[in-house]
């Protein structure tokens, strides 16, 4: 069964990576990102900013590109050079307040920054409300309930955004990119190991899926 994509037209190049998740590259060299693995935005937007762009690079096969897009951002994680408004991120209260801290009482779910939030900054949120908040502070840990601030109260001449959390949240949109390369490659060219320069040299794109037993990944060629 071939893949089924939901654009009409002639494309120089294609990028499947799952099911209904794929790239494609026009003949004016316009890409088109297609699936909700590829294009949520329920998470950071310099995130999706990141995806979006290696994909444009990865279908030019620009090894060194890719390598330098990840630098780039590293680089303006460590060094506060983004905007709130793309480290932020925004989420809706399933719940009331007053369910939230039943259910975190009862043992029934654990904590949540948005809800915490709310509750520290004696805001009157409802079931359905928004909050666009950051994680501020510093160092790492399986959970960063306490560390979250509303967007608003980030400062541009004095930031305080946990950089190591969104360096593991880079990490974490890098493994998009994990299907294409062998685990040694994967591993060189999203690295700022500063012993050794990085080079292209022998790194090869692989053309296959190569993790079939993924939930709707194709094990037909992804270019």
């Amino acid at each position: 069964e071939g893949i089924k994509i939901g654009f009409d037209g002639r494309f120089r190049k294609m990028i499947s990576y799952m099911k209904k998740n794929y790239a494609l590259l026009d003949y004016d060299n316009v890409m088109t990102l297609k699936g909700s693995s590829l294009t949520s935005r329920s998470g950071e937007k310099f995130g999706l900013e990141f995806v979006r762009r290696g994909f444009e690079i990865l279908l030019k096969e620009d090894i060194q590109g890719l390598h330098d897009l990840f630098i780039e951002y590293r680089n303006k994680i460590i060094n506060h050079e983004l905007d709130v408004s793309v480290f932020s991120r925004t989420e809706s209260l399933k719940n009331s307040i007053e369910q939230y801290l039943e259910d975190v009482k009862t043992g029934k779910r654990s904590k949540s920054i948005a809800y915490e939030i709310a509750i520290k900054a004696g805001l009157r949120m409802s079931k359905g409300d928004r909050i666009t908040f950051y994680v501020s502070g510093t160092g790492t840990g399986s959970s960063f309930y306490d560390k979250g601030k509303l967007s608003s109260e980030w400062k541009k001449e004095n930031p305080d955004e946990n950089t190591h959390f969104y360096l593991k949240r880079l990490d974490e949109h890098c493994q998009k990119f994990l299907f294409f390369f062998k685990p040694q490659d994967y591993s060189s060219i999203f690295s700022a190991d500063t012993l050794f320069s990085f080079s292209p040299d022998g790194i090869e794109l692989l053309k296959e899926i190569r993790n079939p037993d993924l939930p709707g990944a194709f094990t037909e060629t992804a270019f």
